[in-house]
């Protein structure tokens, strides 16, 4: 048998086949099925390119009868990889739930085109023969168009090729309109309508019509109305990205917090489809979410710093971050700078354009220091309290026309400066408690200027009460060290005196706003002044373990997503993450138990193994429900030195960090094996239940 023959049977018995699995119900196709289908995005394009190429080819050759081999060559890859690419399209879509008007013809065009793509190639001599064949090939040709346009329809919503000409609806909110109509389905088609829609059922859900919210999809009802925890359509906004059941899909536009906050409170609020905007109570928190996210837009003309420069920028004094993702504002902070020249200010004059925050609070501010703080054109925000800025310089601030908030706390401004102050174009709010400005000065300034609100900390009316100073913080690399821990306790208000206790010690007053630790202890501080009530206690352990020196370690089960830090070497670095479990020192392990295997590079006497955990339920990340230490000096014969049984949260908690310690006898060991419990799936309760709760672990430690 010639090797054409061969191809022309093997096209044309594959293509037979492939209808009749169009046309017989198909079960979910095994997992190797299932990743060949996964291609068909990658294999459409083939097919595309080398059929129309082959067209063109065919058409010069009328008249360059060399340009008719590669032609044929074209054709029958086209053919070949037309076949394969709708092959592939059929088992991705049985294990994915397509279903819908679009779907349905992307579908059938793809077979037509793999069928044609064959008739042209087994079939060529006869058609060419009747003058049937280009004709025929041009047909094949706008099939190829028409399933591609198809295709990225379903792909990327029905009005992806002409959306470019439509212009965007103004986002204008009319009272004696419905919420639903103006708020939420909005929402949904922009970040939701692209997969959910009469045309493409992914998971047989339309989210286009309240009749398909009611009606829900495979899973059932995805709208509870009057509880968003327990609805789908929102609690699957919650899960975390790398959670194969978080929508949008990793890779598709996000909803926004703001988006997020509005659809939850619509669910909340019984999911009415009629209730009209004017019917909100104007004291609804929801209104402020309305107002900032239906703004109108601003138009910026301003350049984006870039991640590198910000990181040179940035120093341990000098705070440079960007306040949006979408917008190039930054905010700085230089708080609590006692020697702040005007060299470190000039270092800023590369990004004064962008800079619409600053805080200069409690450091050494002079005159030239806010003569280039007033070169800043874009500044909205700027703290000043506690510095000694008087009636002289501020004048110098007088060009700062987009000025809208100024902090002159505890400063030597009086009521003539405080007066050219309220001056400045945008002012809307002052702050000019315990300055020079005394409390009927306040009040005589607020008549003159109304429109503004000053801040002079009493009412000429009220009642002295005490007010509560803010609990002091503290700042420090990690919680557990070698050697010793150097813990700073920056304090900006002035008059302010630092205790600090450790352990169950008598408070004492802090002289230096650090302490230097050379053992474990468990650290409070505080803060007192005359007239104040005291600030709450801030308590921090920290612990003093031996440098780990580790033979071999290893993980039997690996950390998922995003959250695989440094991998296994993150749990012994002795450097503590933060409340931000995407800080990049967090271990993430989504169903699986945290199974550390240890060996030191000697053996050593211990009596206490630390495991430091995250708990953040609101993103499902969970405790564990308990933790094991084994070990001995025979990695094949350990014994259990220690375990704990962990009572797990009924109900939402807020975040917080736990180091756990597991004490035992004195005992000899070489080899060790750390487990830490997963919870598993998670709760009824909890939004995301029935599915895997994640455990997060960033370090391990030995005493």
């Amino acid at each position: 048998m010639s090797l054409k023959k061969g191809l022309n049977i093997s096209l044309l018995a594959g293509n037979a086949l492939l209808s009749l699995l169009y046309l017989v119900p198909f079960a979910e196709p095994p997992v190797f099925f299932q990743f060949v289908g996964r291609l068909h995005p990658l294999l459409l394009h083939f097919p595309l390119v080398l059929l129309l190429v082959a067209f063109i080819f065919e058409i010069y050759g009328k008249r360059k009868p060399n340009w008719k081999e590669p032609a044929e060559f074209l054709l029958i890859a086209g053919a070949a990889t037309a076949y394969v690419s709708a092959l592939a399209g059929f088992l991705l879509s049985s294990g994915a739930n397509y279903s819908g008007q679009t779907f349905e013809l992307h579908k059938w065009l793809g077979l037509t085109m793999s069928w044609l793509a064959t008739i042209l190639y087994t079939g060529k001599s006869y058609l060419a023969s009747k003058n049937y064949y280009l004709p025929l090939f041009g047909v094949a040709c706008l099939v190829i168009i028409v399933t591609g346009h198809y295709g990225a329809s379903l792909t990327h919503g029905e009005n992806f090729l002409t959306e470019v000409f439509e212009e965007e609806p103004a986002l204008n909110l009319v009272l004696d309109e419905p919420v639903f109509v103006q708020i939420v389905q909005p929402l949904l088609r922009s970040k939701c309508e692209s997969c959910h829609n009469p045309n493409k059922l992914k998971g047989s859900l339309s989210l286009a019509s309240q009749e398909g919210l009611l009606k829900g999809g495979e899973t059932g009802a995805v709208l509870i109305p009057g509880d968003a925890n327990k609805s789908i359509l929102v609690s699957h906004l919650l899960l975390p990205s790398e959670d194969e059941k978080h929508m949008p899909p990793k890779g598709k536009p996000q909803m926004t917090n703001e988006e997020i906050k509005m659809l939850t409170w619509w669910v909340d609020n019984g999911a009415s489809f009629d209730k009209l905007l004017n019917e909100v109570p104007s004291d609804d928190p929801i209104q402020t979410t309305l107002a900032n996210y239906f703004a109108p837009e601003e138009e910026i003309d301003i350049d984006f710093v870039s991640d590198k420069e910000l990181a040179q920028l940035n120093t341990t004094k000098i705070s440079v971050k960007q306040i949006e993702e979408d917008k190039p504002y930054l905010e700085v902070y230089i708080g609590q700078h006692d020697s702040l020249t005007l060299a470190e200010m000039k270092t800023l004059r590369r990004i004064r354009e962008q800079i619409f925050s600053l805080d200069l609070g409690s450091s050494k501010v002079d005159k030239s220091i806010l003569k280039e703080v007033a070169k800043y054109e874009n500044l909205n925000r700027l703290y000043l309290d506690n510095t000694d800025v008087d009636d002289n310089m501020i004048g110098v601030i007088k060009k700062l026309d987009q000025l809208d908030y100024l902090n002159l706390y505890g400063t030597k401004v009086s009521k003539k400066g405080a007066a050219q102050a309220l001056k400045l174009e945008s002012l809307s709010k002052l702050f000019l408690w315990q300055s020079q400005v005394t409390e009927t000065e306040v009040d005589m300034l607020q008549k003159d200027f109304p429109e503004i609100d000053i801040n002079g900390g009493l009412s000429a009316n009220s009642d002295f009460t005490k007010a509560e100073l803010n609990a002091p913080q503290m700042i420090y690399e990690s919680t557990f060290f070698s050697d010793e821990m150097i813990v700073e306790i920056p304090y900006s208000l002035a008059d302010t005196e630092l205790y600090y206790e450790l352990g169950a010690d008598e408070p004492k007053l802090l002289d230096k706003k650090e302490i230097k630790l050379t053992k474990s202890a468990k650290l409070t501080v505080f803060a007192k002044k005359e007239g104040w009530d005291d600030s709450p206690k801030t308590t921090q352990a920290f612990i003093k373990v031996k440098p780990n020196s580790l033979a071999a370690k290893s993980l039997q089960f690996g950390p998922k997503g995003a959250y695989k830090a440094k991998g296994i070497e993150t749990l012994f670095d002795l450097t503590k993450g933060s409340e931000n479990f995407r800080d990049g020192q967090w271990l993430g392990f989504n169903g699986d138990d945290m199974v550390a295997k240890i060996t030191l590079s000697e053996s050593r006497t211990l009596t206490s193994v630390f495991i430091s955990t995250l708990d953040d339920t609101g993103s499902w990340i969970f405790p564990p429900t308990g933790l094991e230490v084994w070990g001995g000096t025979d990695a094949n014969n350990m014994t259990k030195l220690q375990t704990l049984d962990i009572t797990p949260p009924e109900g939402p908690e807020p975040k917080h960090m736990l180091i756990h310690e597991l004490a035992f006898p004195a005992k000899e060991v070489k080899y060790l094996r750390v487990i830490a419990k997963n919870y598993g799936n998670l709760p009824e309760w909890h939004p995301g239940k029935d599915t895997p709760a994640w455990l997060f672990i960033d370090e391990i430690a030995f005493q």
